[in-house]
């Protein structure tokens, strides 16, 4: 199935100004159909999974301080 700009922008909660100028250097894969932009959902499941979860992020468990000796 094809995404339009504002199907993705609202899925990945990304501002579609933001997805023109991924698509224009070649970040994201797209499909320009007589001057649209559309995008495979497929290939943004495996565009996204490309990615490795960063370390640290809100919801994971961080280690706790550990105290200064002096």
């Amino acid at each position: 199935m094809l995404l339009t700009i504002k199907d993705l922008s609202a899925q990945l909660n990304i501002k579609p100004s933001t997805l023109y100028l991924w698509a224009a250097q070649g970040k994201i894969p797209c499909r320009k159909i007589h001057g649209l932009i559309r995008f495979d959902q497929e290939e943004i499941h495996h565009w996204l999974d490309s990615f490795t979860p960063a370390h640290g992020t809100a919801g994971s468990p961080s280690s706790p301080p550990q105290p200064h000796s002096e």
